[in-house]
């Protein structure tokens, strides 16, 4: 969480260490961490606070996202320029 990875990075990296999955989701998904906002910071982060320029962009932008291990409604609301 430290390094702004989402769950799906985290829950890999875990799993790889030979941690089960079931353990990695219960652990996760039980801390009150705010997912969405660290999405946002991320996004933020990575492109300056620049608006999306087109449909192009924002794909490339949520792919990124995605790629870090949000998942897709985070990826989405740290793109929305109206929260």
């Amino acid at each position: 969480m430290s390094k702004g990875h989402g769950v799906n990075r985290i829950q890999q990296v875990l799993t790889q260490k030979g941690i089960t999955k079931l353990i990695c989701q219960q652990v996760l998904f039980d801390t009150e961490y705010d997912w969405f906002a660290l999405a946002k910071a991320k996004a933020f982060k990575k492109y300056n606070g620049r608006p999306v320029a087109d449909y192009k962009e924002k794909a490339k932008r949520i792919r990124y996202l995605l790629g870090q291990g949000f998942r897709y409604d985070e990826a989405q609301y740290a793109l929305d320029e109206n929260t």
